[in-house]
C-alpha cells in the first residue's frame, strides 16, 4: 500500500463507541463519491466500524484513548487507516480479531495490520478502484502475548531475576502498559538497542516474571558512557495492575545485590517529583538528594495511575547512593557552591576536600562530547578535560544547538580538575546554573552538573519532595537558576 504518499482527504477522531455509525457513514459516503459501488462501500463501512470497535476495546495506556480514522485515495486505491495508541496488539490477538474474518470474506480488497512503535497500532484497509483484486494480509506484530494479572498472589509468585535477551519483548510490552508511548528514553522501546546494551554490559536489568512468563516489572542501571564507573539506576517499570504490593522493593533489592557483587562504586538516579514514591525508595536504601534537574521531563511523559500535572515541564530529583569503597578526593568549586558540596559529601559519608581557587586551565583545548535526544527535547554536554578555549567552545555549541530549541541542556564538568571552579563561572556566563553533583561518575572522579533551561514553561509549583532535605535542595537549585537567569537577562558577565 502506498499510504505514506497519499494525502488524507478526511480525518476523524473517535472517543466513544456511539460515534461508530457516523464514522462508518462518512467513510461510505466518501467511497461512493470516489466511484466505489454502493454495495462495496457498505461492506467497507461495516469493516471500518468493526475496526474502530476493536480499537476501543483494547486497553488504554497513559490516557491514550482516542482512535483516529483517516481516508486517502489516488487514481487506483481508496484507503482507510485506523490508528490507536492503546496497548500494542499481540500476534495471537490479531489472529482472532473479527475483522480478520471480514477481510477473508472480501469486505475489503487489501488488509494490513501492524504495530508501528511510536505510531501505535495501525490498520490499513483498501478498496481498489481499478485493476485486479488481490487479497493480502501483512502482519508485522512484535510483542508477545500476556495474560492479565492483578492480584497480590501473582506478585508473590513472581520470579525476580536478571533479565535475559528473551525477556526484551515482554519488557517493552510492560513499558507500554505503564507509560503508554511517553517514556522519556525512547531507546527502551527498541528491542535491538536493549539487547546490544545488555551484551555490552552497558545495562544491567532485573525483571519480575509471572509464572506464565509475563514481564510485570523492571528495574536496572545503565552507564551513560562505556568508561563511567557510577551508572544511572532506575528505569523502573511496574505494571499498574500490580502496584501497591511491594514489587518495587523486591526488584530494587536484587538490583542492589547485583551492583554490590559487580563492584559498582555508586549509583545515581533521577527520581520523579510528581509523586515522592521513587525518592522514598532511594532514601530507604541509603540514597541522598544531591541535586534537582529543573524542567527536565516533558509534560507529555505520563505514568498510568500517578498524578501528572500539566502546569509545565516537570523536574527530577538527582539522588546518589554509595555502593563500594570511594577514595578521598579534592573538588574545585566556586566559593558560592563550596558549602553545599561539603554538606552533601557529609550526608553521603564521602571524604571530600573543597578548594575554591580560580585556576587557569593548563590545557589549550577543551574535550567535550554532546548527546542529543531530539524526541525528549534535551541535550547533554560532557566535558572530559577543561581547556582555555572553554568559553569559545560553549558559545559554539550553544549556537549550533539553537536551531533545535532544546528544552534543557545539561553540562557536566570534572570537579577533580583544578580549573573546575573557574569553568563553572564561565558556564554561568552562558546561562548554566548549578543543578547538582554526581560523585565518582567517571574514573577521574566527580562531576558537577549544570543546567540551562529553554523557553518552555517549568512547573515549579508541583515539585513533591520526600523529606525536608530534598525541599531545601530544591529551593537552593531554584534560587541558583533565578540568580543566573537574572544576570543573563541583564547581560552581566561578571
Amino acid at each position: 500500500m502506498r499510504v505514506e504518499a497519499m494525502t488524507p482527504s478526511l480525518e476523524l477522531t473517535i472517543v466513544h463507541e456511539s460515534s461508530l455509525g457516523a464514522a462508518g457513514e462518512a467513510v461510505r459516503t466518501s467511497a461512493i463519491a470516489r466511484g466505489i459501488r454502493a454495495d462495496r462501500a457498505t461492506r467497507l463501512e461495516s469493516m471500518v466500524e468493526e475496526l474502530i470497535r476493536e480499537a476501543l476495546l483494547r486497553e488504554a495506556v497513559a490516557g491514550e484513548e482516542d482512535v483516529t480514522v483517516s481516508v486517502a485515495c489516488d487514481e487506483s486505491s481508496f484507503v482507510v487507516t485506523i490508528r490507536d495508541h492503546r496497548l500494542p496488539m499481540t500476534p495471537d490477538e490479531a489472529r482472532h480479531l473479527p475483522s480478520r474474518r471480514l477481510s477473508r470474506l472480501g469486505f475489503v480488497d487489501r488488509f494490513h495490520v501492524g504495530f508501528e512503535g511510536q505510531a501505535g497500532n495501525v490498520v490499513h484497509c483498501e478498496a481498489l478502484l481499478a485493476g485486479d483484486v488481490d487479497h493480502d494480509e501483512d502482519l508485522h506484530l512484535r510483542d508477545e502475548d500476556a495474560d492479565a494479572a492483578e492480584s497480590a498472589a501473582l506478585v508473590d509468585a513472581a520470579d525476580i531475576r536478571v533479565m535475559v535477551p528473551e525477556d526484551v519483548p515482554g519488557l517493552i510490552r510492560c513499558l507500554y502498559r505503564c507509560y503508554g508511548y511517553s517514556y522519556p528514553d525512547a531507546s527502551l522501546y527498541d528491542a535491538a538497542h536493549i539487547r546490544r546494551a545488555l551484551a555490552a554490559g552497558l545495562m544491567q536489568s532485573i525483571v519480575a516474571v509471572l509464572p506464565d512468563g509475563e514481564i510485570v516489572g523492571h528495574v536496572g542501571y545503565a552507564y551513560e558512557e562505556a568508561t563511567d564507573t557510577s551508572p544511572e539506576s532506575g528505569r523502573l517499570v511496574v505494571d499498574p495492575r500490580l502496584r501497591g504490593h511491594h514489587l518495587t522493593e523486591r526488584l530494587a533489592a536484587v538490583r542492589n545485590e547485583i551492583a554490590d557483587l559487580l563492584g559498582v562504586r555508586g549509583m545515581w538516579a533521577k527520581a520523579v517529583t510528581n509523586h515522592p514514591v521513587s525518592q522514598r525508595l532511594g532514601i530507604a536504601v541509603g540514597s541522598v538528594e544531591v541535586g534537582m534537574l529543573l524542567g527536565a521531563q516533558p509534560t507529555e511523559v505520563t505514568q498510568v495511575g500517578q498524578p501528572n500535572p500539566e502546569a509545565g515541564w516537570r523536574s527530577l530529583m538527582l539522588m546518589y547512593r554509595a555502593v563500594g569503597e570511594i577514595e578521598e578526593r579534592t573538588l574545585s568549586v566556586p566559593e558560592h557552591l563550596a558549602e553545599i558540596h561539603g554538606l552533601l559529601a557529609d550526608r553521603l559519608g564521602i571524604a571530600r576536600s573543597i578548594t575554591s581557587d580560580l585556576v587557569v586551565p593548563e590545557r589549550a583545548r577543551t574535550s567535550l562530547r554532546s548527546h542529543v535526544n531530539p524526541a525528549h527535547g534535551s541535550v547533554h554536554l560532557r566535558v572530559g578535560a577543561i581547556g582555555r578555549d572553554l568559553e569559545v567552545r560553549l558559545g559554539h555549541e550553544l549556537r549550533s544547538l539553537a536551531r533545535l530549541r532544546p528544552g534543557v541542556i545539561h553540562l557536566d564538568l570534572p570537579l577533580g580538575d583544578p580549573s573546575a571552579a573557574e569553568a563553572v563561572l564561565v558556564a554561568e556566563r552562558h546561562g548554566f546554573a548549578w543543578a547538582g553533583w554526581v560523585p565518582e561518575l567517571t574514573a577521574d572522579g566527580d562531576v558537577v552538573r549544570l543546567q540551562r533551561i529553554g523557553d518552555h514553561p517549568v512547573d515549579f509549583d508541583n515539585i513533591v519532595c520526600a523529606r525536608p532535605e530534598g525541599e531545601a535542595l530544591r529551593d537552593l537549585v531554584i534560587d541558583e537558576w533565578h540568580r543566573v537567569h537574572r544576570r543573563r537577562l541583564r547581560g552581566d558577565s561578571t
